[in-house]
This record gives C-alpha cells, structure tokens and sequence, in this order.
C-alpha cells in the first residue's frame, strides 16, 4: 500500500500531482487569453521541483532515522546475547596517558 501523501502508481507525491494540475489549469486559461507569463511558469515549476526536493529528502531522513532504531535494537540484542553466553567483556580502550604520542 502506498504512504500518506502518495499516488500508489509511481510514488509521485500528491501535492507535486495538484500543483501539475494547478499549473496546467493555470496556463489553458492564460494562453486563452493570450496572457502567458514566463516568470510565472518558471516560478511554478519551482515550486514543484522544491516540493518534490523536500518530499523525497524526508522520505530518506525517515529512512536513515528508522535504520539507525533498527542498528540500536540490533546491538542492544547483541549485547544481550553476548551476556548470556559470557562473552561480553568490557572494552579495552586505552586511555590517553598511556598512549605514547
């Protein structure tokens, strides 16, 4: 099933199909009247490019943001595991003042 926000054919968001739909409306009825103005098809196309920028970049942070949950409930599973088999041992980090530099 598609998300909220979503054509299910293609993936399109529905605000980039209304403003397609907008901008065509927009310019039957402009060229009608012989009143096409290139500054305000170029403003619309914009919009939706902006629109379509901003939808697909929060549809990749909610991807990151849900693979980052998935690798947290991974490790915490790991760790679990790893004690109760006792193989979990602190980890060995060396501290500063024994590195050499």
């Amino acid at each position: 099933m598609s998300e909220r926000g979503q054509t299910p054919f293609g993936g399109l968001p529905l605000t980039l199909v209304g403003s397609t739909v907008a901008l065509n409306f927009v310019l039957a009825v402009q060229e009608s009247q012989h009143l096409i103005d290139e500054r305000a098809v170029l403003q619309w196309i914009v919009l939706g490019l902006t629109g379509a920028l901003v939808f697909f970049l929060r549809r990749i942070l909610r991807t990151i943001e849900k693979c980052e949950r998935e690798a947290a409930e991974l490790r915490e599973r790991l760790i679990r595991v790893e004690t109760a088999c006792g193989m979990r041992h602190p980890p060995i980090i060396p501290s500063r003042l024994d590195r050499e530099d």
